[in-house]
């Protein structure tokens, strides 16, 4: 099909967009189509302003003909150049679409039919768009599946042409972490400086594999690690299992003389009534046979009945507090980290990442001093007594209430501030871990 103008000429030459119009994409169809017109200056053929010429114009008398009217070229110039451009927008329509402008006469018709039904659609769609950006959260999703859904309803926003600032999505980005990642939220927050979207991603993906980390080497599961689990009240040790003989030694405890632990871990090394502190235990009354003597070596050691105040050894003194974003009790396993504790009569268990429900034997109470006011302490309640951990675990949710106080991580260390920003105490980052020391340590 020729042109009988140049404009027309021009028309034969507008591309053929890729992009297809549907029920999801009016914003970026329109924007599309628009920046392709007027590539070539025809974008007034949408707009009310694109008038089309008279069609008659008078034609004036000469010396041989009188004054008369002819038809205008320039009007039906003008309607075969209307009549390409609806021709190349109803091509930019799908299938189901196309009804839509089957009786549209004008490109400008086209164009205000659908912008008509388009228009509450996409600002519902926005809406609608923007409620998912802000509800989206990590829950069980990976850091990069969950900052390529935010990005990927942030690009759909974008196709409905609303921009979201860098800024905001990475407030979006935050506001959606899990608890797990309430230390790194606060320390955020509390650093101030402006963060890219694709700086805060990187960082994200460093705390993630930092607490993969911590949760092996811990081997504690998160954040339900420390949930208690109920355990049978008669429950037994695989060891005293008739069915699954050991030839191992079985240790003889040094303080009660009894088998099965070693002195480290009997419940009467801090009871000094228990016997003098120097030379053997009392000497049974030998009547009592040796009938007697079998069942004391076969019993388990019976937890104190009354409170017990210990004093740590050195030993114990400067074994660190292990940080654990994902604990909701403070755990340790040595009865030396308690200065006040009771024993523990239920029977709930502490679940660890094999399955298996560890023994809680006593309640406690401790504390760690402050750096900057020797007179205050921070209190450590309700610390679960577990013989069988490996590590020290403080819980950082649990310091926070009960002390009102914040934690800043930092790459070599990090800090426990009250709200007033004063630092209480500091701690190491060793093996991947934060550590905070049973003493106080210098600031520099």
């Amino acid at each position: 099909m020729a042109a009988s103008t140049g404009s027309s000429t021009s028309l034969l030459q507008l591309p053929s967009i890729n992009l297809r119009l549907d029920r999801t994409n009016y914003s970026l169809w329109r924007g599309t189509v628009c920046s392709a017109l007027e590539a070539y200056d025809l974008d007034s053929c949408l707009n009310s302003v694109n008038t089309p010429p008279t069609t008659i114009i008078d034609q004036p008398a000469t010396s041989t003909t009188q004054a008369t009217t002819k038809a205008n070229p320039a009007y039906a110039a003008w309607i075969r150049k209307d009549r390409l451009i609806l021709l190349w927008i109803r091509s930019t329509l799908t299938t189901p679409l196309l009804g839509l402008v089957a009786r549209a006469t004008s490109s400008h018709e086209a164009g205000t039919m659908l912008e008509r039904i388009f228009h509450a659609q996409t600002r519902s769609r926005q809406m609608h768009l923007r409620q998912q950006l802000q509800s989206l959260s990590k829950g069980s999703l990976s850091i990069l599946e969950y900052f390529e859904k935010k990005r990927a309803i942030a690009n759909s926003l974008l196709e409905c042409l609303v921009v979201i600032p860098d800024s905001d999505f990475v407030d979006y980005l935050v506001y959606g972490l899990g608890s797990a990642y309430g230390s790194f939220r606060s320390a955020l927050s509390l650093h101030g400086a402006d963060l890219t979207s694709d700086a805060l991603l990187n960082l994200l993906l460093q705390e993630e594999q930092r607490l993969e980390e911590e949760a092996r080497e811990t081997d504690i599961v998160t954040p339900e690690a420390h949930s208690a689990s109920r355990l049978p009240r008669n429950h037994h040790s695989m060891d005293a299992s008739p069915s699954q003989p050991s030839d191992r030694p079985r240790p003889m405890c040094q303080i009660c003389k009894r088998l099965r632990h070693e002195a480290i871990n009997c419940y009467q090394r801090l009871n000094t009534n228990t016997f003098p502190a120097t030379g053997p235990p009392p000497r049974r009354n030998k009547q009592r046979g040796s009938q007697q003597r079998q069942q004391q070596q076969s019993a388990p050691p019976p937890p104190p009945t009354t409170f017990l105040a210990s004093t740590s050894s050195p030993s114990t003194l400067y074994d660190p507090w292990v940080i654990d974003s994902g604990a909701t009790h403070h755990v340790t396993g040595d009865l030396g980290k308690l200065s006040m504790s009771h024993p523990y009569d239920g029977n709930e268990g502490l679940m660890v990442g094999n399955g298996q429900s560890l023994r809680i034997t006593h309640l406690g109470h401790s504390t760690l001093s402050a750096l900057r006011a020797p007179n205050s302490s921070i209190h450590l309640h309700n610390i679960l007594l577990v013989p069988d951990i490996k590590k020290n675990l403080l819980s950082v949710s649990k310091l926070s209430r009960d002390n009102n106080v914040y934690l800043e991580f930092h790459p070599h260390c990090c800090l426990v501030k009250n709200l007033q920003g004063q630092t209480l105490l500091r701690g190491t980052l060793e093996n991947g871990l934060y550590r905070l020391p049973s003493l106080p340590q210098p600031l520099f």
